[in-house]
Order: C-alpha cells, then sequence, then structure tokens
C-alpha cells in the first residue's frame, strides 16, 4: 500500500554557481527538474515551489506551482512553504526533495517506505554514504511538519539554515546511495552525471571490479574531464567513501585525481590516462595499468 503523500520540489533559486537556470538545463535528454519529480509515483500530488515552468505537464503526477514566500530567502524559506502548502492537504505523509537532484523523486519514495516501515519515527532524514546530511530530503509525518512550521516563525526561515532548522526535531537518519543525494550546481557536477553510465566509466569500474587496486589515480590535460571522471566513477559505485573529494592537481601541464578504494586489495593502484576531447560523451580512455609509477 502506499501511503497519502504530498511531495514538496524546491524549484527556486538563482543557479549562481550553474551560470543558467539549471533546473531547465537538459540531462540524458530533459530538463533537470523533469528528473528529480520522475521518480515520484503518480498518485502523489506534486507542489512545486518556485516559478511555474514549461514541460512538466507531460509528467504523470499532478503537479500545482506555489510561489516562494520568500524568494530570496534561501531553501529553507522555500521549505516552509512549500510545507505551508502541504499541509493544507489531507496527505499523511509529506516528502521534501530538491529540484536539482535527478534522482531526488527516486530517494523520496525510498524514505517514504522506510518510514512505513518504522510507525514510531515522526520523519526521517537522508544522509550519504559518508554520513552527511541532506536537511532537503525529507520525509515527515504530518505533527513534524507541523513543528517545522511552527519554528519557522513568522518570517518562514528566511535567511535561515535549513540544517540548523530541521536539526531539533532529531530525526532518524536513512542512507542513501551516492547518485539519490547527487544534486547538479555546477557543470562539473553536470558532466559527472551524464558520464555515470558511460562505455569510459564502466571500463573504470569493471577494471576496479577485476583488480582491486588500492587506489585509481586519473590523469589527462584537462581538470574539468579528469575531475568528471572521477565523480562519475565514484557515482557508478556502491563504495563507501573513504575521503572527501578533492579537485585534480595540476604538475607539469598535467592534472592528476586520485580516488582511493576501500579494501581488500589485490593491487596499489589503476592508473588510467584520459586523451584530449570534448567531454562529456566521448571522453576516451587512453590506457589503464597497474602498479606505482617509478
Amino acid at each position: 500500500m502506499i501511503m497519502s503523500a504530498v511531495a514538496v520540489v524546491l524549484a527556486g533559486g538563482l543557479s549562481r554557481r550553474y551560470g543558467s537556470d539549471k533546473l531547465a538545463a537538459e540531462v540524458d535528454g530533459r530538463p533537470l527538474l523533469e528528473w528529480a519529480i520522475a521518480g515520484l509515483h503518480t498518485e502523489r500530488e506534486v507542489i512545486i515551489v518556485g516559478p511555474v515552468r514549461p514541460g512538466t505537464s507531460t509528467s504523470p503526477v499532478r503537479i500545482r506551482f506555489v510561489a516562494d514566500d520568500h524568494p530570496d530567502g534561501g531553501p529553507a524559506a522555500a521549505m516552509i512553504t512549500g510545507l505551508r502548502a502541504a499541509l493544507d492537504t489531507t496527505a499523511e505523509l509529506i516528502l521534501v526533495l530538491p529540484g536539482d537532484a535527478p534522482a531526488a523523486g527516486t530517494a523520496a519514495e525510498a524514505l517514504a517506505a522506510e518510514l512505513v516501515r518504522r510507525p514510531d519515527a515522526p520523519g526521517l532524514l537522508a544522509v550519504d554514504r559518508s554520513g552527511r546530511e541532506q536537511p532537503l530530503q525529507l520525509a515527515l509525518r504530518r505533527p513534524a511538519a507541523e513543528h517545522l512550521v511552527r519554528e519557522a516563525g513568522p518570517d518562514g526561515a528566511a535567511g535561515r539554515s535549513a540544517r540548523r532548522l530541521v536539526a531539533p526535531l532529531d530525526l532518524p537518519r536513512h542512507e542513501l546511495d551516492r547518485a539519490a543525494t547527487w544534486d547538479i550546481d555546477t557543470e562539473r557536477q553536470h558532466r559527472a552525471w551524464a558520464l555515470r553510465d558511460g562505455a569510459a566509466v564502466r571500463a573504470v569500474r569493471d577494471l576496479i571490479k577485476e583488480r582491486a587496486p588500492a587506489a585509481v589515480i586519473l590523469v589527462g590535460p584537462d581538470r574539468d574531464q579528469v575531475d568528471a571522471l572521477a565523480d562519475a566513477v565514484e557515482l557508478a559505485g556502491d563504495e563507501r567513501p573513504t575521503a572527501d573529494a578533492e579537485e585534480a592537481e595540476e604538475a607539469e601541464g598535467r592534472f592528476t585525481r586520485t580516488l582511493p578504494v576501500p579494501p581488500p586489495h589485490r593491487s596499489a593502484a589503476l592508473h588510467v590516462e584520459i586523451g584530449p576531447g570534448p567531454v562529456p560523451d566521448d571522453l576516451e580512455l587512453i590506457y589503464a595499468r597497474f602498479g606505482m609509477r617509478k
């Protein structure tokens, strides 16, 4: 049985880091916002907090747009706007999800299913594989949502931290895989998502599985290519991250990024050389070899 629920999708913001309207950016042939809601059950009512956007009318879910009460107030204020609208319905459960995460709808349904299995929990807060809280990915029963709205006060949490707003609820955590919590704020994150199912990433993942190296060392002439491929390799895997991702380091006109691989290990390191050329889709693996460079 699917619990009666309303999904609140946060779709405001100025996309400053992306440089243009990221929610309209095409991801695998569809606008990012469409991907965010695509994983929701068709029975859900969806409240999108933000400006009306074309194209969403083709979605199988029921959608209505709600203007953000505080357009410059940040994601916490947008969440409160959405929760107020959701509490005007009779839904038993309210899902909160970011509009810039391609798998957000699927992740929201995973939270909803887990909350059904925890009848005494007031809600759930998503955490990623590294344990980092995701305060914009929530499943809330009505009392928890009502509490957040009360705590937001008359200013609707404008300018406040979503993490601090949610913290007093002390919600149980539910871990999601990296793809489920991946959001797209930059072109690099966009490229990484596009690469995650590509031939280059599959080749690297197959070699990791076959040889079990202690690390993957990616080397190439373009920092964005190296970082996008490294992020995509991690996105496509199911290992628990051993360290925060870093940017590729430059030496003599080449960029290097090292990805630690959790044990067990059967080899020291996998070196992957990346050739020049346009990213994202035709990234070419020039060669891969094992063992540390001398």
